[in-house]
């Protein structure tokens, strides 16, 4: 039996950090911006569904979805936010669902679906443990405006519209505190491999 492990945190807290960790174990990941991303190319089912109901000018000019310009109005209007993740909250869901069982093999004691959104969207129970990439609030928005070039108060907006990483900490079964290195963080990764899934590591140790 594969052990399922939703990978939620909170945006910019390092969850593609943890992600890849586990992928240089040959830890299967399923990846749920990669999912939604897949279902909005042009004239695929969901992208009709956003179209539809954002309108074409959304759109650039070769039809593909301005994700910059949806996230502009969907981050600064909570109700438009919602309405998008029910959208094709459904889609996704299945998708990522189908990508999971997939991997639920004899060959694969774990998987982890990288879900940013797993509370939110009420995934908890479809996994057997969360596991939460952890960092304090001020850390995230210093990480934010610099990697997407924000000021604070457009990041504050963007970290405001998800759940607090407090809470989802309270509600989380693994916290990976990723405040300090990535070579801090993959120990944390490393140990709890460790004591949970050794032949996995004894697996990469033989490489």
């Amino acid at each position: 039996m594969t052990d399922k492990i939703g990978l939620t945190g909170s945006i910019a807290t390092g969850k593609s950090t943890v992600a890849d960790i586990f992928k240089s174990y040959n830890i299967p990941v399923v990846d749920a911006d990669e999912v939604a991303r897949s279902l909005i190319e042009p004239h695929k089912k969901g992208w009709h569904n956003i179209v539809d109901f954002f309108g074409e000018d959304i759109l650039n000019e070769d039809q593909t979805i301005n994700r910059k310009k949806l996230g502009s109005i969907v981050f600064s209007d909570a109700t438009k936010l919602k309405q998008l993740n029910q959208i094709n909250g459904k889609l996704i869901r299945q998708e990522i669902m189908r990508q999971v069982e997939h991997f639920n093999t004899p060959e694969n004691e774990l998987v982890i679906a990288d879900i940013p959104l797993l509370f939110e969207s009420d995934y908890r129970t479809e996994f057997d443990k969360v596991m939460l990439v952890y960092t304090d609030e001020t850390m995230q928005l210093t990480r934010l405006m610099k990697r997407n070039k924000m000021t604070e108060k457009s990041a504050q907006k963007r970290v405001r519209a998800q759940w607090s990483i407090e809470r989802k900490r309270t509600l989380s079964d693994i916290i990976i505190n990723n405040c300090g290195t990535k070579k801090q963080t993959k120990k944390q990764i490393e140990k709890y491999l460790s004591d949970n899934y050794p032949q996995i590591v004894l697996s990469q140790d033989k490489r």
